[in-house]
């Protein structure tokens, strides 16, 4: 008889159709997948980790080294967030599936995927918003009438041309020095 506060546990054979399951919606951008960074953690045996939510639940994935023999260990973790108190809640685990090294990186896999996916989407988007206002500006100049440029530049050369043909003051210094002052005469 297995212990009531242990959760019960599942082979690869069980992972595959819920492995299945979250790929599929995962591919379809139904679950998005979240990856932890573990440079801000200490995860000491922890060599990575998935997280999907659904609505009250998660479901985590994670690769791990066994202390003791370093053997890999992939876990698909299924958990709840039970409210304790107001502000306090504990995290729950329902039940865990072992799988096997190549349902993980099959996982990995399309989790990398979708992250270069929605990599690519809001790279598109940043592009995009940059480019409004440029593309507003070409678009403005297509519809000034034809000969405006030409026009605007002979506007402009004349500006330069009738510039450089002002002449500037001239003024001319006359030092004289005398005993008693030195006069200064500008003409």
């Amino acid at each position: 008889m297995s212990n009531p506060t242990t959760p019960p546990a599942g082979d690869a054979l069980k992972a595959e159709s819920y492995l299945a399951k979250v790929i599929d919606l995962i591919n379809q951008d139904k679950l998005t997948v979240w990856h932890t960074n573990l440079e801000k953690f200490d995860p000491s045996n922890l060599e990575d980790h998935y997280r999907l939510e659904l609505k009250d639940y998660s479901v985590e994935i994670s690769h791990s080294k066994q202390p003791n023999s370093g053997a890999d260990s992939f876990i698909m973790l299924f958990t709840n967030l039970k409210y304790v108190s107001e502000g306090c809640s504990e995290k729950i685990i329902l039940a865990y599936l072992h799988l096997t090294s190549d349902q993980f990186h099959r996982f990995k896999q399309v989790a990398q995927t979708q992250t270069d996916r929605i990599k690519k989407i809001h790279d598109e988007q940043r592009f995009k918003s940059a480019m409004d206002p440029i593309d507003k500006a070409l678009e403005d100049v297509s519809n000034t009438p034809e000969g405006a440029a030409l026009n605007d530049h002979q506007t402009e050369d004349h500006q330069i041309e009738s510039h450089q043909h002002q002449e500037e003051p001239k003024s001319e210094v006359d030092y004289t020095a005398s005993s008693n002052s030195t006069q200064v005469a500008t003409t």
